[in-house]
């Protein structure tokens, strides 16, 4: 562990400061041991740590493959965040000229539909991305089987063979 600490303070990835607040060693004591390390090896150089070690076993080919890949990967990101603003904008205008609040209208709908697609995923991620609780999906969905002109048929159904 000290030998990480005098590692980063030599090499100047850190400051003694910083040091001293990640492991809770008072700078005084980070100053000493950087300056008994010095007088016993009386060697200026100091070899500097990669600060990104994974980089030194990637080629340079697949260093080019990984940014091609990295522009790819934010370009689609780019078009999804466009997309996205381009339903926010025309939500807004259903709300604005129709009176019609869309999210409110569908989202029970596209939170199931989301499960559905993505089995993997719990259902509080969906009902999150609307800014819905679970609790208020499932409210949601009794009160529209509660509604249906067949609820009393729901409700026998449900029992039959418990």
């Amino acid at each position: 562990m000290r030998h990480l600490i005098l590692q980063e303070y030599l090499s100047g990835v850190k400051t003694a400061r910083q040091l001293s607040e990640e492991h809770g060693i008072p700078m005084s004591t980070i100053h000493k041991m950087g300056q008994r390390w010095k007088a016993k090896n009386s060697c200026s150089f100091v070899s500097t740590p990669n600060p990104y070690p994974i980089m030194s076993r990637v080629t340079s080919e697949e260093a080019s493959e990984l940014l091609s890949e990295n522009k790819a990967l934010r370009r689609r990101l780019e078009e999804a965040l466009l997309r996205l603003e381009g339903y926010e904008i025309m939500g807004d205008i259903l709300q604005e000229e129709y009176g019609i609040d869309l999210l409110k209208k569908i989202r029970s709908r596209t939170v199931r539909r989301l499960k559905e697609r993505h089995t993997g995923i719990s259902l509080s991620f969906p009902c999150g991305l609307f800014g819905y609780a679970r609790q208020a999906y499932y409210k949601h969905l009794r009160r529209n089987r509660e509604s249906c002109p067949i609820s009393f048929f729901w409700s026998r159904w449900a029992t039959i063979g418990n």
